[in-house]
């Protein structure tokens, strides 16, 4: 290999690339943006997959119920587990996340959602499907749903509402075009196709993961240049291509070449292009986020990469512990926690008994499905404009009021619902609660960060998920009991308003805590000043 040499004026020129890896002394800064956007979008795009096909339970439900006949209560266990186990894995999934990053995790839990529907359309009896779809496609929605909305709360700091709105905005999309979608797959190409095609249409959340890219990414800045040799140099630097008058210099690098060997350390950069500012022709900066690796030898293999993906990095700062028991200690996390087992086990049947119930009250098959694309078009605007509305200066201090107050309003519209005969009235119920359960959702994570900080996100998020997951294991099926044994639906209804309701009013003992300490530390202030 021929070295890269310019000679003038018995000068030696070289081209110089020096890495300088921005390592921050702390935690690494959230961007608010750049590559983050692109996270949102993969996040929005999972979303819209995962909830798409839980709010899609109910049309699920319905066709499990004509397939295999069974009871309600036992046909409820199918979607429940499944949603179940999305939220009772999240510490595993998070603490997964840490240890082999986001991307890994989350490509493979799109093969687990996908092999969980290819299994299930095999099923002759309602235990196989049970099997597939809830343990296995469970288990990846888990390991997926997890790790994009860690994703977004690692990229985003001052606009992590908006950030996670526009994630989780996805959903209301999701549930705008699965229930149809479903309802018109299992009519044309009955069970088995239908759910066929749903297991190639989950193997998107493999392509989705592709996206998230490590944060610690970010910080390189590569500075590429054009100079004079300094007899001072920077011990720091590294130079790819190094220039000299020697010849025996020249005939070593060309006999490594020859040899398939490589010098002591060479560096391998991605393509670059460089561009040469009119102000200063000689010097050219350029930044990317490509991790710069020495190289030893090009005859390793594949088996040194394939070891990396499977065991992950050993650095001490990527271990944590699978169950951060410190957190239950506060009290105001303790008791968000069962607000939201008490909230969830309520929320989740709901989602799964709308059509049913407008069903039972005469509605047709098909426009009871779109009662949750109703639902989720309105799902989509509260979670980009609540998102936005509590990230306002003056709105956000009070952040954690405004949701226990959504929530209450939840009770309210949920109690409504066995009131409606109409199919207009119907319609205008779910689209207000549409609305609400939006802003419900969209902002958990954010009021997470507000009780524990940024940097416990990981944790305090596979805790609630955890706490999310003991509800919507238990809820479908009591609701689905109480089905069998009132007959009707409205029940079910009158029974979720009241859990509701009192997961809202274990946020408002938290707040009143919260806001009685907070003007206790006021006045403290004040004296000792």
């Amino acid at each position: 290999m021929n070295c890269l040499k310019k000679t003038e004026d018995n000068q030696t020129y070289s081209k110089k690339v020096h890495p300088v890896e921005t390592k921050p002394t702390g935690e690494l800064k959230a961007p608010d943006g750049g590559w983050g956007w692109f996270i949102v979008l993969a996040s929005a795009l999972t979303h819209a997959i995962i909830g798409g096909q839980e709010r899609s339970g109910g049309i699920l439900y319905l066709e499990l119920l004509r397939k295999f006949n069974k009871s309600s209560t036992e046909t409820a266990w199918v979607t429940s587990l499944s949603g179940a186990l999305r939220l009772l894995c999240g510490p595993l999934a998070s603490f997964l996340g840490s240890r082999f990053s986001l991307r890994k995790v989350s490509f493979v839990g799109g093969i687990f959602l996908s092999l969980g529907f290819l299994l299930g359309s095999f099923s002759d009896t309602l235990m196989w499907f049970f099997f597939a779809y809830s343990f296995l496609g469970g288990f990846g929605k888990s390991l997926s749903y997890t790790s994009c909305l860690v994703a977004v709360g690692r990229y985003f700091d001052k606009r992590r509402g908006l950030a996670v709105g526009l994630a989780t905005a996805g959903v209301g999309i999701g549930m705008f075009i699965f229930p149809p979608l479903m309802e018109w797959l299992f009519e044309t190409y009955g069970f088995f196709g239908g759910i066929l095609l749903m297991s190639g249409i989950s193997l998107n959340l493999c392509v989705f993961s592709m996206l998230y890219r490590p944060l610690h990414q970010n910080r390189l800045t590569v500075k590429t240049s054009w100079e004079t040799p300094s007899p001072q140099v920077d011990q720091e630097h590294v130079e790819l291509l190094p220039a000299t008058t020697k010849a025996n210099e020249c005939e070593t690098e060309d006999s490594n070449t020859k040899n398939n060997q490589l010098p002591k350390t060479v560096f391998s950069p991605a393509p670059v292009t460089l561009g040469v500012t009119p102000e200063r022709p000689n010097r050219v900066s350029i930044a990317h986020s490509i991790n710069y690796e020495p190289i030893t030898s090009r005859n390793n293999g594949c088996l040194p990469s394939l070891k990396r993906f499977l065991l992950g990095n050993n650095k001490a700062e990527n271990k944590q512990p699978l169950f951060d028991c410190t957190l239950l200690k506060d009290l105001h996390f303790a008791l968000f926690l069962f607000s939201i087992c008490l909230q969830t086990l309520a929320f989740q049947s709901v989602s799964i008994f709308i059509p049913p119930l407008a069903k039972q009250k005469g509605v047709n098959k098909m426009n009871a499905a779109f009662l949750i694309s109703i639902l989720g078009i309105t799902d989509i605007i509260s979670r980009i404009g609540i998102s936005s509305v509590l990230d306002l200066k003056y709105i956000k201090p009070y952040r954690r009021y405004c949701y226990t107050l959504i929530c209450f309003l939840n009770s309210l519209l949920i109690f409504l619902y066995p009131l409606a005969f109409e199919y207009s009235e119907f319609i205008a119920i779910t689209a207000a609660y549409g609305f609400m359960s939006g802003a419900f959702i969209s902002q958990k994570s954010v009021i997470i960060v507000d009780l524990l900080g940024a940097e416990k996100l990981s944790s305090s998020f596979g805790w609630t998920n955890c706490f999310q997951g003991l509800g919507a294991l238990i809820g479908p099926p009591l609701e689905g009991k109480l089905k069998d044994i009132f007959v009707l639906y409205d029940y079910t209804f009158y029974f979720s308003s009241a859990v509701i309701f009192a997961g809202a009013s274990l946020l408002l003992a938290s707040n009143i805590i919260y806001y009685y300490r907070l003007k206790q530390a006021s006045a403290t202030t004040k004296e000792d000043s």
